[in-house]
């Protein structure tokens, strides 16, 4: 009996216990074993991911002109830049061999140089010139049950045409090193940056049925008005229900000028130079608890306007950082009349922005991670979602004092208290919360009390200026104090909420280590399959 012979289950079945290599082989034997496996072929195309550049994205288009394989499309990645690392290319974009040696193990080849240098530009061409539009729209427009798009960059994730590119070139094109303004670029914009714009406004043209959308590391505060307009955000994001966000300072805001590059993109209306000097001039008012950011310094009003355009969105993970506020001038050093430093830095005065502008009553789950605010802007921002919020999650967020009305610095003992006194009274259906790494002022870690170590009682709703709580904070804590609070249940979680606002303790950050593992963290939860 050959394998002809044997049914189509049995041949589906024993195809998914082959290596790719076999089962392709498989395949190609004849079209009935190529139906037979085909079911399982199929399911291998349900979440694919690609790299911007041309070979890869026309894969992308077979795939989605394939009567078959466009339907088992749900979810495709991208990317969003390649070869960074290699850093092969001098400034005059000649390939440089000594830089090939450095970063790739052996110089290139003539043959290698030249696949390397058209691969590069042709990615550059594909973000820079905006051709990238049109090749998305007639793809994304063939695959009718496609519902997630994000960005993902890494040697552990496999991009369609990377293999044979690495093969073809001598480098690991998902190599890749900070992000940073493109190459050839008249603009100062980062390829995730461009990438974002390029997938907005690509949906914007398309009846979108997007339901999920994760985005990498963008400036977004650089990208002009007109280049990624509201209008964009609104036809694009409408039906999204699931953003996973990534914001950093602007890479060039100390510059005096307008990104462009574009066709289309319109200047800002103030110059940046003027933006960071009505900054400095009004940082005293960003230290109180009004929050009255000038609106001419424009910190976070993207992640306001995406926000904005999502009126169904039920979970968000938002990430802000200052990872690039060493080169980019928005807050610099800046003391009170006292002559202590005041709060500073892009994401405390974009989150600021945020707290104040956006309301997500529908929000169910909420994931914030790397901010910089104080206690009265973080229960602002959370207040709306208090009617639904189920799943609450906190990492790395850093709690600065305001300023009080008269000038002076109020340093409020627990600052932290006032968070997790409004989560136990006022979220009634929250029953998943993960608290990791947080902190208060500059220096200090927050611990929690193990369960065997809480005080009794039923006083939860305890003074500020507890001599108790005095105590704790000279270092006088249980041993068993961890930087990591888990409670899942909704009666769990509320009794440990009560117990945490009087059983966490300060220390300095140098004393602990986060015992949680980081890539619990992350979560691409649509599927395991790269």
């Amino acid at each position: 009996m050959s394998l002809e012979d044997l049914p189509p289950e049995l041949i589906s079945h024993v195809s998914r216990l082959l290596c790719s290599g076999d089962r392709l082989q498989l395949r190609q034997v004849c079209k009935y074993l190529e139906r037979c496996t085909f079911q399982d072929f199929r399911r291998r195309f349900r979440k694919i991911g690609f790299l911007i550049t041309t070979s890869s994205l026309t894969i992308l288009h077979g795939i989605a002109s394939h009567p078959e394989l466009s339907k088992a499309v749900e979810h495709i990645w991208f990317n969003p830049d390649l070869f960074t690392l290699s850093h092969i290319f001098t400034n005059d974009g000649v390939p440089d061999r000594s830089r090939a040696e450095k970063y790739g193990g052996s110089a290139l080849t003539t043959s290698q140089n030249e696949i390397y240098g058209r691969t590069v530009m042709d990615h550059l061409s594909l973000l820079n010139k905006g051709t990238l539009t049109a090749q998305l729209l007639r793809s994304i427009e063939s695959l009718p049950r496609l519902r997630t798009i994000g960005m993902r960059r890494g040697t552990k994730f496999r991009p369609l045409g990377r293999l044979s590119l690495q093969n073809a070139v001598g480098l690991d094109p998902r190599l890749l090193d900070r992000i940073r303004p493109m190459l050839f670029s008249k603009s100062h914009l980062s390829s995730t940056t461009k990438l974002l714009v390029w997938l907005v406004r690509t949906l914007s043209e398309h009846t979108s049925q997007l339901e999920r959308l994760y985005v990498d590391c963008s400036e977004l505060d650089e990208i002009a008005p007109n280049f990624m307009t509201v209008q964009h955000l609104r036809l694009a994001c409408h039906n999204i229900r699931d953003l996973e966000l990534n914001a950093f300072a602007p890479l060039t805001i100390k510059h005096n000028y307008c990104p462009s590059g574009f066709s289309g993109e319109a200047p800002y209306p103030r110059s940046r130079t003027h933006d960071v000097q009505n900054m400095r001039s009004n940082m005293h008012l960003l230290g109180k608890e009004t929050f009255a950011i000038p609106e001419c310094a424009r910190l976070g009003y993207r992640i306001v306007q995406i926000l904005g355009a999502m009126p169904i969105l039920e979970s968000l993970a938002l990430y802000v950082s200052d990872i690039y506020s060493a080169h980019a001038n928005y807050c610099t050093s800046a003391v009170d009349e006292a002559g202590d430093p005041l709060p500073q830095g892009y994401a405390w005065a974009a989150f600021a922005r945020i707290a104040g502008k956006v309301s997500m009553t529908n929000l169910t789950s909420l994931k914030l991670d790397s901010i910089r605010t104080t206690a009265f802007s973080l229960n602002m921002f959370l207040s709306s979602t208090a009617l639904k919020l189920q799943t609450l999650k906190l990492r790395y967020i850093k709690l600065l004092s305001p300023d009080n009305d008269n000038g002076h610095r109020k340093q409020p003992l627990l600052p932290w208290r006032r968070v997790f006194f409004a989560l136990a009274s006022d979220y009634a259906n929250l029953c998943c919360v993960l608290f990791d790494g947080l902190q208060v002022w500059e220096d200090q870690a927050v611990l929690f009390a193990g369960s065997s170590d809480e005080i009794d009682g039923d006083d939860w709703d305890i003074d500020e200026r507890d001599a108790d709580i005095i105590e704790r904070l000279k270092g006088c804590f249980p041993a068993t104090a961890s930087p990591v609070c888990e409670a899942q249940g909704l009666q769990v979680v509320r009794h440990r909420l009560r117990s945490i606002t009087k059983n966490h303790w300060y220390r300095p950050t140098g004393e602990w280590v986060s015992p949680f593992p980081t890539d619990s963290w992350y979560s691409d939860s649509s599927g395991d399959e790269d």
